[in-house]
C-alpha cells in the first residue's frame, strides 16, 4: 500500500475514532474535536513513516485546494500529539490501533 492509500484509509479511520465526519477532519474547521482528529490524523499518518511533505499534498488534493497546511503547523501538530500520547495510555493505545488499521 502506498503513502496516498495509507494517508486516505487513516483520515477514514480517525474519523471512525472519533466520530468526526472525514470532510470536517479536512476542513479549516476550528473546533476542539475537529482540530484534535486532524492532530491525531497528521499524528498517525507520521507514525506510518509519512513525512510532512507528503501530508501536506494530500491534505491539499482531499480538499480540492481549499486547505493547505503548512510544514510548521503540521509539526507543531505532531510534536503536540507525540508529547499527549507520552502522557496517557489511553491516547497511546487508540493512536497504535489507529496505526494498525491503517497498516
Amino acid at each position: 500500500m502506498n503513502h496516498k492509500e495509507k494517508f486516505d484509509r487513516c483520515v477514514g479511520v480517525v474519523s471512525r475514532r472519533t466520530g468526526v465526519p472525514e470532510k470536517k477532519i479536512l476542513s479549516g474547521a476550528r473546533a476542539k474535536p475537529v482540530v484534535d482528529a486532524r492532530h491525531l490524523l497528521y499524528y498517525s499518518c507520521h507514525r506510518m513513516g509519512m513525512g510532512i511533505s507528503y501530508i501536506i499534498p494530500y491534505i491539499t488534493m482531499a480538499t480540492e485546494g481549499k486547505m493547505s497546511p503548512v510544514y510548521n503547523s503540521i509539526g507543531y501538530a505532531i510534536e503536540k500529539v507525540h508529547v499527549l500520547a507520552k502522557n496517557s495510555d489511553d491516547l497511546n493505545d487508540m493512536i497504535n490501533e489507529i496505526v494498525n488499521e491503517c497498516s
